[in-house]
Formats: structure tokens, C-alpha cells, sequence
């Protein structure tokens, strides 16, 4: 086990620039791809996902010169995600019963059998794909739950979006989630892959003429956040919060559409 201290120092050398985040190999479990280290705003985070692993922390090691350009223009610096390379061999979920049974738990059958969003299976790291940005992007969500959960694959700028073309959004924090709340008529899910907002997402969002924020009880202050993020544009009509404590991608349509409606 290593202490604080000797977490702090294998950490300083790692290269993460200002505004990044990386997911590599652990330095100090050595689990594949399961730490991941953040620059922030003046902080490095770092956290193992590997429940054996104690490795986490973060410490204020300073802005770096554009940190502290954006510090003094009142900006936050934008985290970029940190992907792998797309895989170049996916498979059909059909072919795979153990992959289908995952998406019906889920919720994801209908946005499959739809194509309101590409849905593939990696089968190098066994993990359903659900793509973005014109297929230059994707997560993929474990099914066998081996952590992390979601890991990032190309572009993943933005937002996911499940059945782009209506005027109403429900935003929500992952991709599955999307896939079930875009089950309702009329309805867009529009996936964060977090509970953070970046300045493109908000853009994207901004192009509905509604929204709904769907988020947990516990992350109530980001729920507010990211509304009044919002309501700074005219362009948007509506927008409304709803807090649930049950999770999204398990939830019927009828309770789907009882949230929205509460």
C-alpha cells in the first residue's frame, strides 16, 4: 500500500495538461486502464477503479499558464475526455444472448431494433458500444461488470443523442438512460456521460425547445446547476428538474412518462 505521499509523488509525473483527463494503466495496482487522473482548475484528481486498490486523492498543484489565463477571464477549463481508439472489430448484440439480455434489462431493445442509435459489441473488452458523432465516437458500458463501468472509445465530444429530431429533450447521465427515456413519443434523450455540462453540450441542448433534467436525489445542486445554465439563453422555452431515486434505464414507459409528468 502506498501513502498519501508516495501517491502524490508517482503522480507529479504523470503529463496531464490543464483541462485534461487521462485513463491508463494503474501505476500502482497495475489494473489495466482502471485509474484515471484529472487536471483541474489548479487540482490533480486521481481514483483506481479497482475495488482492491486504494489509490485515490488530489492535491492542489497550481494553474498552469492557460488555467491562469482562463482563471482570470472567469472560465472554468473544460475536462476533455480521454478515449481509446475505436475497436476494429465489433460484433452484432443479436449474435450474443448474454449482450441482448443486457439491453432488454436495460431498456435499450427498442433504440436497437430502431436504429435510432448504432449499438455494437466489443468483443476484445466485452462491452456494449453505443455510438455518437456519426459513428467517430462511442461508450462502452460493461456486461460483465468489470470497472471501470463506462470507458470512452474516439470522439466523444458532446453529448449522446437517442432520436435527435424532436423538440423536447430529457437529459440525462448515461447512455443507456437515453436509450430508455427516448421510448416516449416525442422525446429525445440526450445522454452527458456525466453529471458535468460542458459549454458544447450546453450548446447542443439549447437547440430544443424544451428540456427536462433527470437526475438522481443525490446530485439535486448539479440538477440546479446545469438549469441555470440554461435559462441564460432565450432560446429554450421550458425547462424543468425532476429528482428520481430509482434508476432510469430500469424503469417502464409508464413510469418514465409518470416522472416527467410529476
Amino acid at each position: 500500500m502506498n501513502t498519501y505521499s508516495e501517491q502524490k509523488e508517482t503522480i507529479a509525473a504523470i503529463d496531464v495538461r490543464d483541462g485534461e483527463s487521462k485513463r491508463i494503466d494503474c501505476p500502482f495496482c497495475f489494473g489495466r486502464y482502471t485509474f484515471t487522473i484529472t487536471k483541474k482548475d489548479g487540482k490533480t484528481f486521481w481514483n483506481c477503479y479497482k475495488a482492491s486498490c486504494t489509490a485515490k486523492g488530489q492535491d492542489h498543484t497550481g494553474y498552469g499558464l492557460e488555467a491562469a489565463k482562463a482563471r482570470i477571464n472567469g472560465r472554468s477549463t473544460e475536462v476533455k475526455r480521454r478515449s481509446l481508439p475505436l475497436p476494429s472489430i465489433v460484433s452484432n448484440p443479436r449474435h450474443h444472448i448474454y449482450v441482448m439480455q443486457y439491453l432488454e434489462k436495460v431498456n435499450c431493445l427498442d433504440a436497437l431494433s430502431n436504429h435510432w442509435l448504432d449499438i455494437k459489441l466489443d468483443p476484445a473488452r466485452n462491452r456494449v458500444l453505443f455510438y455518437m458523432n456519426d459513428g467517430l465516437g462511442a461508450v462502452g458500458r460493461s456486461v460483465n461488470d468489470s470497472k471501470p463501468k463506462w470507458l470512452s472509445y474516439g470522439d466523444t465530444t458532446g453529448a449522446l443523442f437517442v432520436k435527435p429530431d424532436n423538440k423536447h429533450c430529457v437529459v440525462v447521465e448515461d447512455a443507456a438512460s437515453a436509450c430508455s427515456v427516448a421510448r416516449l413519443d416525442d422525446i429525445t434523450g440526450v445522454a452527458l456521460l456525466g453529471t458535468n455540462m460542458s459549454a458544447v453540450q450546453q450548446q447542443q441542448i439549447l437547440q430544443y425547445h424544451t428540456v427536462t433534467i433527470v437526475l438522481d436525489k443525490d446530485a439535486s445542486r448539479k440538477a440546479i446547476k446545469l438549469a441555470s445554465q440554461l435559462r441564460s439563453s432565450a432560446t429554450v422555452s421550458t425547462i424543468s428538474i425532476r429528482f428520481t431515486k430509482e434508476d432510469l434505464k430500469y424503469l417502464s414507459k409508464d413510469e418514465v412518462w409518470d416522472l416527467l409528468q410529476a
